[in-house]
């Protein structure tokens, strides 16, 4: 994150950090203030005419909208952040987008449509040689797989997951996938 914050320029890293900013106070289950600090991400980058801030903020408000289960606040800020995808570049956050839509449509029920987003996200990540997002993203197949009822296919992504993550040495990626494997 802090790599990616330093390319960004005029006042867009304060932006991407208040992006980062919102996510993390999800994980710590501040729902309410991660919303509020992307609402405010937001209405900055719009000020800034800041598309990439704009974009990421979108998809963090439809992610915040998720955690607290508002499914249609979340397809409204997350089909948005979509919308603005073609003046993207910057392939980290079109996989990004891609894998929430993903987990959207999988938490949804639409798992064929989930696995759909799960796909653009690898493909933008391998493109752009994300090993970890690349990683993540078979993680997150192999998951849709299982609540598929398909524990063959779910076993090979999480197995391609786990050789990635043995590679980058992620321990906390790799006892997750083996935690998968365990439960097939």
């Amino acid at each position: 994150a802090t790599l990616l914050a330093k390319k960004r320029k005029n006042g867009s890293a304060e932006r991407f950090a208040g992006n980062y900013r919102a996510v993390v106070e999800m994980y710590q289950h501040e729902d309410v203030k991660s919303l509020r600090t992307a609402l405010s991400v937001l209405e900055n980058s719009k000020i800034a005419a800041d598309h990439y801030n704009i974009t990421f903020a979108y998809s963090t408000i439809g992610f915040a909208h998720q955690v607290q289960n508002n499914m249609k606040e979340a397809y409204l800020h997350f089909m948005t952040s979509l919308k603005m995808l073609p003046g993207i570049k910057e392939p980290w956050l079109r996989g990004m987008v891609y894998s929430r839509l993903g987990n959207y449509f999988v938490d949804s029920g639409n798992y064929e449509r989930g696995i759909q987003y799960h796909q653009l996200a690898l493909q933008t990540r391998k493109e752009d040689g994300d090993h970890r997002g690349i990683a993540d993203s078979y993680l997150l197949m192999g998951d849709t797989y299982i609540r598929m009822g398909d524990t063959g296919k779910a076993e090979e992504y999480f197995r391609i997951s786990l050789e990635i993550y043995n590679q980058l040495q992620d321990e906390k990626r790799l006892t997750e996938s083996y935690q998968f494997l365990g439960g097939l």
